[in-house]
């Protein structure tokens, strides 16, 4: 599985929700709880930007304390209730490390006129901040 195909709502998605933390999660085990009160544990395979979840190696517990294993198993996400995070992994540090995997945008190249403009309003709102900040600065020492 790879995210070669992913398109730019996925894409946005995965950067911009809890996703990258799913997704910094492939490669190991865990339980993820569903909707129907049902619980899944296994190897996490595949996490996409919608939070579908791939995962091998299952057992599935249902809401009886049934339980079946499975060599793969599919996960809509709108059935994902939880997923839980194994003890030794670092939240903040997962989410720094997917955050800064994130790909950049050239600075200038394909910008809309209104992200130029936008850019532009931001700058001067950062310079008159500055200047603020400059003269209640001087004020303060007089």
């Amino acid at each position: 599985m790879t995210a070669v195909f992913d398109s730019p709502k996925e894409q946005f998605l995965s950067f911009n929700t809890l996703a990258c933390l799913a997704k910094s999660l492939v490669g190991m085990i865990t339980c993820v709880d569903l909707r129907n009160e049902s619980s899944v544990s296994g190897r996490l395979e595949h996490v996409d930007g919608f939070m579908n979840i791939y995962m091998s190696d299952v057992l599935l517990r249902d809401h009886r304390g049934r339980e079946l294993t499975f060599e793969s198993l599919f996960i809509q996400s709108r059935n994902v209730m939880f997923i839980h995070i194994p003890r030794h992994v670092s939240i903040v540090n997962k989410v720094e490390d997917a955050l800064q995997s994130k790909p950049r945008q050239s600075s200038s190249a394909g910008r809309t006129l209104k992200q130029k403009r936008a850019n532009l309003m931001q700058q001067e709102v950062l310079e008159k901040i500055q200047a603020l900040k400059k003269q209640k600065m001087a004020q303060g020492v007089m």
